[in-house]
């Protein structure tokens, strides 16, 4: 039988890294995904050496075949996870008037379609396993807003749908 795994897309050095180590302790396999080679082999040392099994991916999700790939990767590996966390996050500074068209696509793809692409590769093989949590970080911004990002509107609004 496979261990408790989970999948965190968006791996960073904050909610992403204290969520790997809280459940780490708790016998579950870390799966890491993040479009940084460098930071990924940074984090599972820091796992290594608090004795946390753990395997990296790197993909960038805002790319729905190379997410794909490393997610399947990840199921491969190390079995259907128990809950996948979605902490990737993305946000051009400027204002309301500054704030161009183009940023804006950028930062919606990555903080709302990444997420809507990670359950769609996801949710089918975890239903299939026994089902799931998905877990989904919306940024500090939707609660502690600052004048300088103007997508934290967007960032509030999706938070306000999941409650």
């Amino acid at each position: 039988m496979k261990s408790k795994h989970i999948i965190i897309v968006g791996a960073g050095p904050g909610i992403s890294m204290s969520v790997a180590k809280k459940f780490g302790k708790e016998g579950y396999i870390i799966s890491l995904i993040s479009r940084s080679a460098d930071k990924l082999i940074q984090y599972s040392s820091e796992l290594n050496k608090l004795g946390i099994r753990n395997s990296v991916f790197e993909a960038d999700s805002g790319n729905y075949k190379m997410l794909e790939h490393q997610i399947n990767l990840a199921f491969i590996k190390q079995g259907a996870p128990k809950m996948v966390l979605y902490n990737a996050f993305k946000a051009s500074k400027g204002t309301a008037l500054s704030y161009s068209t183009d940023n804006f696509h950028k930062d919606f793809d990555i903080n709302v379609m990444g997420a809507i692409r990670v359950a769609k590769i996801a949710l089918p093989n975890m239903i299939k396993n026994g089902g799931g949590k998905l877990l989904f970080t919306g940024g500090g911004l939707a609660h502690y807003p600052h004048e300088e990002y103007a997508f934290q509107d967007v960032n509030t609004f999706c938070s306000k749908l999941s409650k």
